[in-house]
């Protein structure tokens, strides 16, 4: 019997965990992408949204993946310490990511057949995959999944990011909302390590890998849904560090809007996506 069998006669072996505000274009298809991939359950704080996404979080939970928590206040590396303290000691892995990235094995099919090669370190850092607006100017009806499928090239700089998924036991802090600090290894998907220091999990050092485990990051999407964050604040979390300025915004809209290669990868779990989403 393998690693994970003998794990998960004890307990459930990957959860996802988020901390939204106003995401509700996203996060019910965040929510089913999630499900779909692999995670036995999500963990999502609502960071005090004023439109639908309390509604739409809630109606997911009466099938039993789905928590929802509302915390109007606090900071990313709060929330992560509350998911840890809350939920850690059921899981042998969790992953700590935002509304607007999506997380699944390269090749297709389930996480935890993927995150099973990673028994023997305390935490794996996966690398981005930065997605831009495939010239939406307007928020388009459908999949994100669908409508957003041009990316920047491979070794685009911002792929040096990366988020994190860790064995609750291990944690001794997070470290923002990329890193954590561990009693144990962190690495890369290829077994690299990584050191817990760099600001924002940005390691400049490394070339970002994406042959067993990505992030689709779809910080963009449309123009239209981009200027959202402007009016919400930037980061949607109180963090006034972490806040934007006009041009800074700008900025990062020129840096993430990439649409150098064209990507779909994510289509895999299509079907199983509309399956499990809400209508």
């Amino acid at each position: 019997m393998g690693h994970r069998s003998q794990w998960c006669l004890k307990m459930k072996y990957a959860a996802v965990c988020a901390h939204v505000k106003d995401e509700q274009d996203i996060i019910g298809e965040w929510i089913a992408f999630h499900i779909a991939s692999g995670f036995e359950h999500v963990y999502i704080i609502d960071n005090g949204s004023s439109d639908n996404t309390r509604k739409i979080i809630q109606s997911y939970e009466q099938d039993g993946r789905v928590t929802y928590l509302f915390q109007p206040t606090g900071t990313p590396a709060d929330f992560s310490t509350l998911f840890i303290k809350n939920y850690g000691e059921k899981y042998r892995w969790m992953a700590f990511i935002d509304a607007d990235e999506f997380l699944y094995p390269s090749a297709g099919g389930d996480v935890r057949a993927a995150l099973s090669q990673y028994e023997d370190v305390a935490g794996v850092g996966i690398y981005w995959q930065i997605y831009g607006s495939s010239g939406h100017n307007t928020k388009p009806e459908g999949l994100t999944i669908d409508n957003f499928t041009k990316r920047a090239r491979p070794d685009y700089y911002l792929h040096r990011h990366v988020k994190s998924i860790v064995n609750p036991a291990k944690v001794i802090q997070p470290l923002g909302s990329h890193i954590f600090k561990l009693d144990g290894i962190f690495v890369d998907e290829q077994h690299r390590l990584l050191h817990d220091g760099p600001p924002h999990g940005y390691y400049d050092e490394m070339s970002p890998s994406h042959s067993i485990l990505r992030i689709n990051h779809y910080h963009v999407r449309s123009r239209e849904q981009y200027d959202r964050k402007r009016k919400r604040g930037y980061f949607g979390v109180d963090d006034s560090k972490l806040q934007a300025s006009d041009e800074r915004f700008e900025h990062m809209w020129q840096a993430h809007d990439m649409n150098d290669e064209y990507d779909d990868s994510a289509k895999y779990y299509r079907n199983l996506v509309n399956f499990y989403m809400r209508k």
